[in-house]
């Protein structure tokens, strides 16, 4: 039934009937299950529910696709295979990313850090308190989880925030994959995070460390799921370092 209503927001979606669309995404919000997901129900739902997220705030309406992306939080968070939630949820969690930016660049950071930020937070609680299974997997969706919610508390404004989230992301990669440290993007990612927080902060050469640190790991990460990923990070942290080297002379 959620899945059926999502094809159907869906449709609607893409031939533009937006009013009609939030009318079904209304009532999958109202789809209460009497039991956990199984694995296979999870794949269906999620893939349905997560496109649905994505196309809701391509169409601005961000107050459904959050609604949506908690409906997901909701139905994984007593799924029983710690593996498939915990991947679950890392994938939510860059959902909620990217409805983050929209709010932003829509002038609406305040609704961003209030309602969306707390979901984040809550998917990372979640993470860590359940997922118990290899040790390094387990730290790397904490530690991706951890770089989500430092890089939208930066977009917020959060700074503190940010850096304590981006630095426990580190530690735990530091702490659980050693040597292996720089084969990880989202260490570069955090890095990254921490260089934007000590630049808006005013910290100039702390910034300017960080970006040389993610710099280094985006060169040697191996786990790149996107061809265009590691050129556009890259090209990012380049672009930072020399801007904060500027401001640091003048």
């Amino acid at each position: 039934m959620i899945a059926g209503n999502a094809i159907c927001a869906h449709n609607l979606l893409i031939s533009g009937d937006h009013a009609n669309a939030v009318k079904f995404c209304e009532t999958i919000l109202l789809i209460e299950l009497d039991r956990s997901l199984t694995v296979a129900e999870s794949n269906e739902v999620f893939h349905k529910l997560s496109n649905l997220v994505s196309i809701l705030s391509n169409a601005s309406c961000f107050d459904s696709s959050l609604a949506i992306a908690k409906k997901i939080v909701n139905l994984h968070e007593n799924l029983r295979y710690p593996e498939c939630k915990a991947e679950r949820l890392r994938a939510c969690s860059r959902l909620l990313v990217s409805l983050v930016n929209k709010l932003v660049n829509a002038q609406r950071s305040e609704d961003a850090r209030q309602r969306v930020l707390p979901v984040l937070e809550r998917i990372l609680r979640i993470v860590k308190n359940d997922f118990r299974d290899e040790m390094s997997m387990r730290a790397l969706y904490e530690a991706s989880c951890l770089a989500d919610v430092g890089y939208c508390s930066n977009k917020v404004n959060d700074y503190a925030r940010a850096i304590e989230a981006n630095e426990e992301s580190v530690s735990l990669m530091k702490a659980t994959l050693q040597s292996h440290l720089n084969k990880y993007y989202v260490v570069g990612c955090s890095y990254l995070n921490l260089g934007t927080a000590y630049g808006n902060l005013q910290r100039f050469d702390e910034a300017k460390e960080y970006f040389a640190k993610a710099l280094d790991v985006f060169k040697t990460a191996n786990d790149w799921t996107q061809s265009d990923q590691q050129d556009a990070l890259t090209n990012k942290a380049k672009q930072q370092q020399t801007y904060f080297e500027r401001l640091s002379l003048s």
